[in-house]
């Protein structure tokens, strides 16, 4: 029987969280666990106020090491199945039941598709992921696992990209994945990754790290 988690890795996300947390924890059976990153705003208390199980980082730590924490904490405390979404509203939470029917068809990996990526850099990351394996947006945070075949992957992160490199190990050792086409709401505030030239290049790193994957 499957038992879901729904893992939201969230930093100073008070103006759209709970609204997330809300849709979800109405729409479907699963726990929802928002996995705040030393927030300085009340994330953690409209999370709270909204149905959700908080797990608090003590030091702001960055979304990739709140993504492989909350993977982690679900893992170890039971759960069969786990979605990532983001806190900031821009994947709309009906989304989930499609993961959830590709889970009940045995699919092992489920991943977001955006119609379109926002900088170069996610591009060009595409692009190589389409060309080596077929799919598409490795870098959408929406993605869904079988928390006991995962398990099979080994540790993450390795390169402070976690979910991406976990999408890499799944297509480039041959296990079942499938991709749903996601769309993506405009986010309202600044993304948790900034503007500028430094996430273009933290995400060429990460595509030059999972070549080698």
């Amino acid at each position: 029987m499957m038992k879901l988690a729904i893992v939201i890795p969230a930093f100073n996300e008070e103006s759209s969280v709970g609204d997330v947390v809300k849709q979800l924890i109405s729409q479907f059976d699963a726990d929802v666990f928002v996995i705040d990153d030393f927030s300085t705003d009340s994330t953690i208390d409209i999370a709270n106020a909204n149905g959700a199980k908080v797990v608090s980082l003590t030091k702001n730590c960055g979304y990739n090491i709140a993504l492989h924490t909350g993977i982690r904490y679900v893992k170890e405390n039971g759960y069969t199945h786990a979605i990532t979404i983001d806190a900031d509203g821009q994947h709309p939470p009906i989304y989930v039941g499609q993961f959830i029917k590709y889970f009940d068809h045995g699919v092992p990996f489920v991943f977001g598709k955006r119609k379109q990526c926002a900088r170069w850099a996610e591009k060009l990351f595409s692009a190589y992921t389409f060309l080596r394996f077929g799919l598409s947006d490795p870098l959408c945070g929406m993605k869904g696992y079988d928390l006991q075949t995962l398990s099979r992957l080994g540790n993450f992160p390795s390169y402070d990209s976690s979910g991406t490199e976990l999408l890499l190990k799944v297509v480039n050792r041959g296990y079942a994945w499938h991709q749903i086409d996601i769309e993506q709401s405009e986010r309202e505030n600044e993304s948790r990754f900034g503007q500028g030239i430094r996430p273009n290049l933290k995400i060429v790193y990460a595509l030059v790290r999972g070549v080698f994957i």
